[in-house]
């Protein structure tokens, strides 16, 4: 007969223990350095997956889709290209939430120190386009000195009349720039990959030595159970994709 097995949630157990608590602060911050490891892991996949429908819908006709709806975009004005610019922005600010993005919630790694020279300029261009050019309007440059954000207000003197006239250039996203954003995508998601396995493994160790030793961690843990439904909305299996401590 087969045992069914039983989930918990320990970020719903600890979520109002601190780093410092004194009874079960090694395991409390041990699970928030694996809940940051994991988030970021999360943000540069999709971060990844936005990427790679942008490429997709760059050139359509290389790839087995449907391409009515496509021709029904390129009939509205800009219609097409906003989708992929749309999806690469996108993919560039999860991609700089994951690795850029101060945050007191999460904690801090060096993926820096996993980088080429080439991959750190690259990664710099990316990180400021997304402060200059993105989240706020700026003056960000790209290698060729363009402003990325061009809004000019223009008289026009005709014979007659005076017009003002409002021109407007928003630069879209160059080849090189988007294949230097994969590769660095790339090597996020392995760096973090393989520290999810030292921390989960960590973290594992030090939930079942706590669950042995002290009684009331076994009580806190048990009392929060893991509810699919609850969470998602739906039964599933959580994580089905992810990783399973054994």
């Amino acid at each position: 007969m087969e045992v069914k097995s039983k989930m918990f949630d320990l970020t719903a157990a600890l979520k109002d223990r601190s780093h410092g608590d004194k009874e079960f602060g090694e395991v409390i911050r041990s699970l928030r350095r694996l809940e940051s490891v994991n988030s970021r892991h999360i943000d540069l996949t999709e971060s990844l997956e936005f990427l790679k429908i942008a490429k997709l819908l760059i050139s359509p006709k290389d790839h087995d889709i449907r391409n009515d709806w496509i021709d029904d975009v390129r009939k509205i004005s800009d219609g097409y290209s906003l989708i992929v610019e749309s999806l690469i922005n996108q993919s560039i600010m999860m991609y700089c939430r994951a690795v850029h993005s101060a945050s007191h919630i999460r904690n801090k790694f060096d993926i820096i120190g996993q980088l080429t020279e080439e991959q750190k300029k690259a990664h710099l261009e990316i990180t400021d386009l997304r402060d200059r050019g993105l989240a706020h309007y700026g003056g960000f440059e790209d290698r060729k000195g363009k402003r990325w954000v061009r809004d000019h207000i223009v008289l026009e003197i005709k014979p007659q009349s005076v017009h003002i006239r409002y021109p407007k250039m928003r630069k879209g996203h160059d080849v090189g720039m988007v294949s230097a954003l994969e590769d660095l995508i790339q090597v996020g998601i392995t760096y973090f990959d393989k520290l999810a396995w030292d921390e989960q493994s960590k973290l594992a160790e030090l939930v079942f030595e706590y669950r042995e030793k002290y009684p009331d961690f076994r009580k806190l843990i048990a009392s929060n159970v893991f509810s699919p439904k609850d969470f998602f909305g739906f039964d599933v299996t959580p994580g089905e994709a992810g990783r399973t401590a054994t």
